[in-house]
C-alpha cells in the first residue's frame, strides 16, 4: 500500500519558516479586500482568509482546526485580525451551509472547479491509462494529481485517490493476465500448471528453478548456468506474444544507501517522502550497503564509491548520470527534470 510520504500528495508543515510564512501566507491587498466583500464578520473574514490561503498551497480544503498555529496567527496578523479567539475561528468547521458559501466564493476566486462526478470520471480514466505502464501505485497517484492541477480541479482526499489507483491497476492488470490467458493452448496450461507441483524426487517446484540466479562464475557453474539460460529460451519461444501489452517505461534510480548514514537519511526524507512530480516515471531501486560484504564493496568498486549516498540514474540499462554525496532537493529536481 502506497503512503502519502510517497506521493506528491501536498500537506501542511507542522514546522513553517519564517521565510515560508511571509512567502506563502502573506494576503495580498486584493486577498483581503476578498475577505472583506464576503465575510461579514471579524471572524468569518479569518476563515476566508485562513482557507484562501491553505487552499492556494494545498489544492483542497482543510479544516480549519488542522491548520497549523504558525500559520492561523501568521494570516490573522496580516489583517489586524490577531485579536480572534481560535475557537471562535473554528465554529466554521461545525457550520455547513456557512462553511460551503465560503469555500464556493474561494474556489470561484482561485479558479479551481470542485471535485464533483466530472472530476471522478477524469481520475478513473488517467488512473486506468497510467496503471497500463505502472506498477507502484505512488506513480499512478502521482500522474493523476498533476493532471488534475493541470485540469484546475480541486484535489479529492487521498484515501480516493489511492483507492481508485489501486482499483484501476487490479483492472488493468487482470486484463493482461486474461489476454494472455486466451493466447495460450491447453498444452501450455498443464505446462505451467505442472510448473507449480512438487515432484516426488525433488523438495522444489519447477518455478524454484525458472528463478535461478548464476552462482559463483567456476567453469562448472558457467555450464550450469548456460543450460539453464537455453531452458528459459525454449520456454520463451512457445509463448504467445506480448507486443500488445504496453512497455514499462525503463527509467531506474538507483539509491545507495546504508542505515549508519546521516546524509542518507536526510536525502531519503527529502527526495523520496514526498517525491517531486518529475520522478512519476522513474523507478526507484534502494541499494542497501550497511554491512560490509564483498558484494558491498564490488558496488562501491564498480561505481568508483568511497561510500554512500549515490544516485545513480538508469535509462535503457544504461547509466546516464551519477551523483555522489548529500544531494539537496532543487538539485535533485533540477537533474529529474534534465533527463525525463
Amino acid at each position: 500500500m502506497s503512503s502519502l510520504h510517497e506521493t506528491a500528495y501536498p500537506r501542511l508543515k507542522a514546522a513553517v519558516s519564517d521565510q515560508e510564512l511571509a512567502e506563502i501566507y502573506t494576503p495580498t491587498v486584493k486577498e483581503r479586500s476578498f475577505a472583506r466583500q464576503h465575510g461579514r464578520t471579524p471572524a468569518a473574514r479569518g476563515a476566508l482568509l485562513i482557507l484562501l490561503k491553505t487552499v492556494q498551497r494545498l489544492g483542497y480544503f482543510v479544516s480549519l482546526k488542522a491548520v497549523p498555529k504558525s500559520i492561523t496567527s501568521h494570516i490573522l496578523a496580516c489583517d489586524d485580525l490577531s485579536h480572534l479567539a481560535l475557537s471562535r475561528l473554528r465554529e466554521y468547521d461545525r457550520s455547513g451551509g456557512v462553511r460551503q458559501r465560503m469555500l464556493d466564493a474561494i474556489r470561484q476566486q482561485v479558479g479551481i472547479k470542485a471535485f464533483t462526478v466530472e472530476g471522478k470520471a477524469v481520475v478513473r480514466d488517467l488512473a486506468r491509462e497510467a496503471a497500463t505502464t505502472k506498477q507502484d501505485l505512488a506513480d499512478i497517484i502521482n500522474v493523476v494529481i498533476e493532471e488534475l492541477v493541470r485540469q484546475r480541479f480541486e484535489l479529492p482526499g487521498f484515501s480516493t485517490l489511492q483507492r481508485t489507483a489501486r482499483q484501476a491497476r487490479s483492472q488493468v492488470n487482470t486484463g493482461f493476465f486474461r489476454t494472455l490467458n486466451a493466447a495460450l493452448t491447453e498444452q501450455q496450461k498443464q505446462e505451467f500448471d505442472r510448473l507449480l507441483r512438487v515432484p516426488d524426487d525433488s523438495p522444489h517446484t519447477s518455478w524454484h528453478k525458472l528463478k535461478q540466479e548464476p552462482k559463483k562464475p567456476t567453469n562448472t557453474e558457467v555450464k550450469k548456468y548456460l543450460q539453464h539460460l537455453e531452458w528459459l529460451q525454449g520456454w520463451c519461444q512457445r509463448l504467445p506474444a506480448v507486443d500488445h501489452i504496453p512497455a514499462a517505461n525503463p527509467k531506474v534510480l538507483v539509491f545507495i544507501t546504508a542505515e549508519w548514514c546521516i546524509a542518507c537519511r536526510i536525502m531519503d526524507k527529502n527526495l523520496f517522502h514526498n517525491r517531486p512530480a518529475q520522478m512519476q516515471d522513474w523507478q526507484l531501486v534502494k541499494l542497501d550497503i550497511t554491512e560490509t560484504t564483498a558484494d558491498s564493496k564490488a558496488i562501491l568498486a564498480r561505481y568508483k564509491l568511497f561510500g554512500p549516498p549515490a544516485l545513480l540514474y538508469y535509462q535503457d540499462g544504461q547509466l546516464v548520470n551519477q551523483q555522489v554525496g548529500e544531494i539537496g532537493r532543487a538539485a535533485f529536481e533540477q537533474t529529474l527534470t534534465a533527463l525525463n
